[in-house]
C-alpha cells in the first residue's frame, strides 16, 4: 500500500516536473536560437 501511494504522489510530482523541464528546455532553446541568430547574422553580413 505504501508503495502504491508513494508512486501515485511521485507520478503527479513527475508530471509537474516534466512540464517544468519542458518549459525550461523550450525557453533555453528559444534563447539559444535567438543568440545564435544574433551571432550568425553579423558574421554573415561581414562576409
Amino acid at each position: 500500500m505504501h508503495l502504491s501511494n508513494d508512486t501515485g504522489v511521485t507520478k503527479r510530482d513527475h508530471l509537474n516536473e516534466v512540464k517544468e523541464v519542458r518549459r525550461q528546455v523550450n525557453y533555453y532553446k528559444n534563447n539559444v536560437d535567438a543568440q545564435t541568430n544574433h551571432i550568425n547574422v553579423p558574421k554573415n553580413q561581414k562576409r
